[in-house]
């Protein structure tokens, strides 16, 4: 987690720094688990990276010790998708935040976007790069897709897999099963947060099981749309300090104070609305009040140089800024 941090750039993209990680060209078992290969060969292996081919980065090749892995695993009968039918391929890349704990595809959660329409017959090829420095299990409701694992015409069927991060997957299922279904990360409080998308078929007949369609929608989309408090409370011999935050995968509503027991010590109350920008969700535009009091310098008022009087001690304004 430590080195995952270090490779995080403040626009929210991971930087493998030359080691061609994606579409995995990487076992990630050797760069995260160095218990596995040994810390010498490991950084020996790394540092070589770009001019090694995929067997070579195998830890299982570097190892006593066996870890299991997708490449391992090979289907017994064959897995091929319908050749005459048309391919619509899909790109992801799942993102998310470590310090606000919110997660996404593309930085979009599932309210903030459409359905993906595909058509029945259809092959569904979905790549899928994990941008974020946690892995993230994706499953696929209806379906059984064949994982792309280097095992030719006898790639595993899944419905669920781990991607490990910096890893690129690819997907691929025939659309043979008419419904909405959820694409979603299977950690729960990434779900939770809008780690999904849902495919839905083109032109396909109501589903008696729910009654009311636009109600199940409202249900789903309000699990990234919940609000959640915080609060902290600290009591001194000579005032009161809190805040309280009240915030959602976007918006924050914040308000922190400073209580005085009289005059002399002071009152103070900031209080904010922002929403947060980006992937990595650490810039924040927010408007907010700004009221305080106290008595102790009140006939002391600085001037600066604009001419106007320092009011720290005396204020009610509104506020406009970025966090």
């Amino acid at each position: 987690m430590k080195m995952m941090n270090g490779m995080m750039k403040m626009n929210g993209n991971l930087d493998d720094m030359g080691m061609q990680m994606s579409l995995n060209q990487m076992d990630m078992n050797v760069v995260m688990y160095p218990e596995i290969t040994g810390k010498a060969k490991r950084e020996k292996t790394v540092m070589k990276g770009m001019q090694m081919n995929d067997e070579q980065y195998n830890s299982n090749k570097l190892s006593d010790i066996v870890t299991l892995n997708y490449t391992l695993l090979k289907s017994k009968t064959k897995t091929e998708l319908p050749y005459d039918t048309a391919i619509k391929e899909l790109r992801f890349e799942l993102t998310g935040n470590m310090n606000r704990y919110v997660w996404s595809l593309d930085n979009k959660v599932v309210s903030e976007t459409d359905k993906i329409l595909i058509r029945k017959g259809q092959n569904i090829r979905i790549i899928i790069h994990n941008n974020s420095m946690m892995r993230h299990p994706m499953h696929l409701h209806g379906h059984d897709f064949r994982l792309l694992n280097g095992q030719g015409a006898y790639p595993p069927l899944k419905n669920i897999v781990d991607i490990m991060p910096m890893e690129t997957d690819t997907l691929e299922f025939n659309a043979n099963v008419y419904g909405d279904w959820f694409f979603h990360c299977h950690i729960l409080y990434h779900m939770m947060s809008g780690m999904g998308r849902v495919f839905t078929y083109e032109n396909q007949p109501m589903n008696p099981e729910i009654a009311k369609p636009r109600l199940a929608q409202r249900r789903l989309f309000s699990d990234d749309r919940k609000f959640h408090a915080m609060a902290e409370n600290s009591i001194e011999t000579n005032g009161n300090d809190g805040q309280v935050m009240y915030s959602n995968t976007r918006w924050q509503l914040s308000s922190e104070w400073r209580l005085g027991y009289h005059d002399y010590h002071g009152y103070e109350v900031e209080t904010h609305l922002g929403r947060y920008i980006g992937k990595m969700q650490w810039f924040m535009p927010f408007i907010g009040y700004d009221w305080r009091y106290r008595t102790r310098g009140i006939n002391f008022q600085e001037t600066n140089i604009f001419g106007k009087k320092d009011t720290k001690d005396t204020r009610k304004a509104f506020s406009l800024g970025i966090q």
